[in-house]
């Protein structure tokens, strides 16, 4: 993990090759930045089988399954625009979403507005650079229900990204 250190495997078609920790690390085993390549097409299918989300959350009712299938880098934008979830508010207290921006390429400037959805007024803003193809940022992660990015974002960068959008476990 983040070591550098090449794998090489061999595959059949239909084969399927799995990498999975063992459940016991809390932020610090994530293959986010893996670079995969193969010389015939193959599906990338990143997951996480039980986790908090925001994954800082205590106490959070750990049970969500996230998993996606992955785009490949050369289809990655510049631009993207997001809508908050829709789900019920149970406690008063937590709203919004989190998102993780991964860069394909190294220093790669980002920055995110978010807006009301009726309103349509500024709610926040934030940016940054990834030194490193692979390199990410988190918005927003806390330990305790509270509000952070809601209604619609804009995402821009000025070398293409990936912008992954989380909905918040239930006791958020």
């Amino acid at each position: 993990i983040n070591t550098g250190q090449i794998f090489t495997v061999t595959l059949d078609e239909g084969d399927v090759y799995m990498v999975k920790g063992t459940g016991d690390t809390r932020g610090i085993w994530d293959l986010t930045g893996s670079r995969i390549r193969s010389n015939k097409p193959v599906g990338f299918i990143p997951f996480h089988e039980r986790t908090t989300m925001p994954n800082l959350l205590v106490n959070g009712n750990g049970r969500n399954h996230l998993a996606e299938m992955m785009p490949a880098v050369n289809t990655w934008g510049k631009r993207y625009v997001t809508v908050e979830y829709k789900r019920e508010n149970i406690n008063g207290v937590g709203k919004g979403d989190v998102f993780r921006v991964v860069a394909s390429q190294p220093n790669t400037k980002w920055t995110l507005k978010y807006y009301d959805k009726k309103s349509k007024a500024l709610l926040g803003q934030g940016g940054g650079v990834l030194t490193k193809g692979g390199d990410f940022a988190d918005i927003t992660q806390s330990g305790a229900p509270t509000a952070i990015t809601s209604g619609y974002s804009i995402w821009t960068a000025d070398k293409p990204v990936f912008v992954m959008q989380y909905s918040c476990s239930q006791s958020w």
